[in-house]
Protein backbone atom coordinates (compact mmCIF):
# COMPACT_ATOMS: atom_id res chain seq x y z
CA UNK A 1 0.00 0.00 0.00
CA UNK A 2 1.18 3.50 -0.81
CA UNK A 3 0.39 5.62 2.27
CA UNK A 4 1.28 8.81 0.40
CA UNK A 5 -1.61 8.12 -1.96
CA UNK A 6 -3.94 8.11 1.05
CA UNK A 7 -2.87 11.67 1.91
CA UNK A 8 -3.45 12.76 -1.69
CA UNK A 9 -6.84 11.06 -1.93
CA UNK A 10 -7.91 12.54 1.41
CA UNK A 11 -6.98 16.06 0.38
CA UNK A 12 -8.64 15.62 -2.99
CA UNK A 13 -11.87 14.36 -1.38
CA UNK A 14 -11.84 17.25 1.10
CA UNK A 15 -11.26 19.70 -1.74
CA UNK A 16 -14.20 18.30 -3.71
CA UNK A 17 -16.46 18.38 -0.68
CA UNK A 18 -15.52 21.97 0.12
CA UNK A 19 -16.50 23.04 -3.38
CA UNK A 20 -20.11 22.12 -2.58
CA UNK A 21 -20.25 24.19 0.57
CA UNK A 22 -22.05 27.49 0.09
CA UNK A 23 -20.08 30.72 0.45
CA UNK A 24 -22.56 31.73 3.17
CA UNK A 25 -20.69 29.52 5.62
CA UNK A 26 -18.16 32.36 5.67
CA UNK A 27 -15.45 32.07 8.28
CA UNK A 28 -15.75 28.32 8.78
CA UNK A 29 -15.56 27.66 5.05
CA UNK A 30 -12.54 29.96 4.64
CA UNK A 31 -10.80 28.29 7.57
CA UNK A 32 -11.38 24.85 6.07
CA UNK A 33 -10.13 26.00 2.66
CA UNK A 34 -6.98 27.41 4.30
CA UNK A 35 -6.38 24.16 6.20
CA UNK A 36 -6.71 22.12 3.02
CA UNK A 37 -4.38 24.47 1.13
CA UNK A 38 -1.82 24.35 3.94
CA UNK A 39 -1.93 20.53 4.04
CA UNK A 40 -1.55 20.42 0.24
CA UNK A 41 1.46 22.72 0.34
CA UNK A 42 3.06 20.79 3.22
CA UNK A 43 2.63 17.39 1.58
CA UNK A 44 3.58 18.68 -1.87
CA UNK A 45 6.79 20.22 -0.52
CA UNK A 46 7.62 17.02 1.35
CA UNK A 47 7.08 14.72 -1.59
CA UNK A 48 8.80 17.00 -4.10
CA UNK A 49 11.87 17.12 -1.85
CA UNK A 50 12.14 13.33 -1.92
CA UNK A 51 11.33 13.20 -5.64
CA UNK A 52 14.11 15.67 -6.42
CA UNK A 53 16.54 13.60 -4.36
CA UNK A 54 15.46 10.41 -6.15
CA UNK A 55 16.02 12.01 -9.53
CA UNK A 56 19.55 12.96 -8.50
CA UNK A 57 20.07 9.37 -7.40
CA UNK A 58 18.66 8.04 -10.66
CA UNK A 59 21.00 10.19 -12.74
CA UNK A 60 23.98 8.60 -10.98
CA UNK A 61 23.07 5.08 -12.07
CA UNK A 62 25.49 5.02 -15.01
CA UNK A 63 28.30 3.30 -13.13
CA UNK A 64 28.15 0.69 -10.42
CA UNK A 65 30.39 2.67 -8.06
CA UNK A 66 28.50 5.96 -8.33
CA UNK A 67 25.15 4.18 -8.01
CA UNK A 68 26.29 2.35 -4.88
CA UNK A 69 27.62 5.58 -3.41
CA UNK A 70 24.39 7.50 -4.11
CA UNK A 71 22.17 4.66 -2.89
CA UNK A 72 24.07 4.67 0.39
CA UNK A 73 23.88 8.47 0.63
CA UNK A 74 20.12 8.38 0.07
CA UNK A 75 19.54 5.64 2.62
CA UNK A 76 21.40 7.61 5.30
CA UNK A 77 20.08 11.06 4.34
CA UNK A 78 18.34 12.24 7.51
CA UNK A 79 17.24 15.56 5.99
CA UNK A 80 15.34 13.88 3.15
CA UNK A 81 13.79 11.40 5.56
CA UNK A 82 12.67 14.23 7.84
CA UNK A 83 11.26 16.16 4.88
CA UNK A 84 9.28 13.12 3.74
CA UNK A 85 7.00 13.03 6.76
CA UNK A 86 6.21 16.47 8.13
CA UNK A 87 5.46 16.27 11.82
CA UNK A 88 1.72 17.00 11.83
CA UNK A 89 0.68 16.09 8.29
CA UNK A 90 -1.44 13.05 9.13
CA UNK A 91 -3.03 14.84 12.10
CA UNK A 92 -3.83 17.81 9.86
CA UNK A 93 -5.42 15.60 7.19
CA UNK A 94 -7.38 13.68 9.82
CA UNK A 95 -8.60 16.95 11.36
CA UNK A 96 -9.80 18.22 7.95
CA UNK A 97 -11.70 15.01 7.20
CA UNK A 98 -13.20 14.93 10.68
CA UNK A 99 -14.42 18.52 10.38
CA UNK A 100 -16.05 17.76 7.05
CA UNK A 101 -17.68 14.61 8.33
CA UNK A 102 -18.84 16.24 11.57
CA UNK A 103 -19.75 19.79 10.56
CA UNK A 104 -21.47 19.52 7.20
CA UNK A 105 -25.19 18.81 6.99
CA UNK A 106 -25.45 15.51 5.11
CA UNK A 107 -28.91 16.13 3.80
CA UNK A 108 -28.25 19.62 2.56
CA UNK A 109 -25.11 19.16 0.42
CA UNK A 110 -24.30 16.62 -2.33
CA UNK A 111 -21.05 15.37 -0.79
CA UNK A 112 -19.75 11.81 -0.86
CA UNK A 113 -19.65 11.35 2.91
CA UNK A 114 -19.09 7.62 2.65
CA UNK A 115 -15.77 8.26 0.86
CA UNK A 116 -14.80 10.89 3.41
CA UNK A 117 -15.68 8.52 6.24
CA UNK A 118 -13.60 5.70 4.70
CA UNK A 119 -10.62 8.02 4.23
CA UNK A 120 -11.02 9.41 7.72
CA UNK A 121 -11.10 5.89 9.14
CA UNK A 122 -7.90 5.06 7.29
CA UNK A 123 -6.13 8.17 8.59
CA UNK A 124 -7.89 8.25 11.99
CA UNK A 125 -5.18 6.51 13.89
CA UNK A 126 -2.59 9.21 13.22
CA UNK A 127 0.11 7.46 15.22
CA UNK A 128 -0.37 4.25 13.26
CA UNK A 129 -0.52 6.12 9.97
CA UNK A 130 2.63 8.08 10.85
CA UNK A 131 4.36 4.78 11.52
CA UNK A 132 3.14 3.38 8.17
CA UNK A 133 4.44 6.44 6.34
CA UNK A 134 7.80 6.30 8.11
CA UNK A 135 8.06 2.53 7.57
CA UNK A 136 7.28 3.03 3.89
CA UNK A 137 10.22 5.41 3.48
CA UNK A 138 12.49 3.27 5.66
CA UNK A 139 11.70 0.13 3.64
CA UNK A 140 12.90 1.89 0.50
CA UNK A 141 15.98 3.22 2.33
CA UNK A 142 16.87 -0.27 3.66
CA UNK A 143 16.46 -1.76 0.19
CA UNK A 144 18.74 0.92 -1.24
CA UNK A 145 21.33 0.30 1.48
CA UNK A 146 21.27 -3.45 0.76
CA UNK A 147 21.62 -2.82 -2.97
CA UNK A 148 24.57 -0.49 -2.34
CA UNK A 149 26.28 -3.22 -0.33
CA UNK A 150 25.65 -5.80 -3.05
CA UNK A 151 26.98 -3.48 -5.75
CA UNK A 152 30.08 -2.59 -3.74
CA UNK A 153 30.85 -6.19 -2.81
CA UNK A 154 30.72 -7.45 -6.39
CA UNK A 155 34.08 -8.57 -7.76
CA UNK A 156 35.90 -5.98 -9.90
CA UNK A 157 35.59 -8.08 -13.05
CA UNK A 158 31.94 -8.84 -12.32
CA UNK A 159 29.27 -6.50 -13.72
CA UNK A 160 26.16 -6.86 -11.55
CA UNK A 161 23.73 -5.80 -14.26
CA UNK A 162 20.75 -7.36 -12.50
CA UNK A 163 21.46 -5.48 -9.27
CA UNK A 164 21.80 -2.19 -11.14
CA UNK A 165 18.56 -2.85 -13.01
CA UNK A 166 16.80 -3.72 -9.76
CA UNK A 167 18.14 -0.54 -8.11
CA UNK A 168 16.73 1.49 -10.99
CA UNK A 169 13.41 -0.34 -10.59
CA UNK A 170 13.30 0.49 -6.85
CA UNK A 171 14.05 4.16 -7.53
CA UNK A 172 11.45 4.33 -10.32
CA UNK A 173 8.85 2.62 -8.13
CA UNK A 174 9.33 5.14 -5.31
CA UNK A 175 9.23 7.98 -7.86
CA UNK A 176 5.99 6.63 -9.31
CA UNK A 177 4.34 6.42 -5.88
CA UNK A 178 5.35 10.01 -5.13
CA UNK A 179 4.09 11.22 -8.50
CA UNK A 180 0.73 9.46 -8.00
CA UNK A 181 0.27 11.18 -4.64
CA UNK A 182 1.33 14.52 -6.12
CA UNK A 183 -1.34 14.25 -8.84
CA UNK A 184 -4.07 14.01 -6.20
CA UNK A 185 -2.53 16.85 -4.21
CA UNK A 186 -2.36 19.02 -7.33
CA UNK A 187 -6.02 18.24 -8.06
CA UNK A 188 -6.90 19.24 -4.49
CA UNK A 189 -4.99 22.51 -4.87
CA UNK A 190 -6.75 23.22 -8.16
CA UNK A 191 -10.09 22.60 -6.46
CA UNK A 192 -9.18 25.02 -3.70
CA UNK A 193 -8.26 27.66 -6.29
CA UNK A 194 -11.79 27.39 -7.71
CA UNK A 195 -13.33 27.72 -4.24
CA UNK A 196 -11.52 30.94 -3.38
Amino acid sequence: MNPMKLVGESLRAASRATQFLPPQQGTERRKLVEEIRDACITSETAYKTVLERLRTLKSSSRSRESLAYELRRFSSDKATRAAFKPETLSQDVNHILHRLERDVDRLKYPIDFWRIYRLESAVASAEEYDRDLTDYYDDYARTMEALATQLQSAMPDEEPVERQAYAEHVITSFESDLEDALKDIEAAKDGMARVA
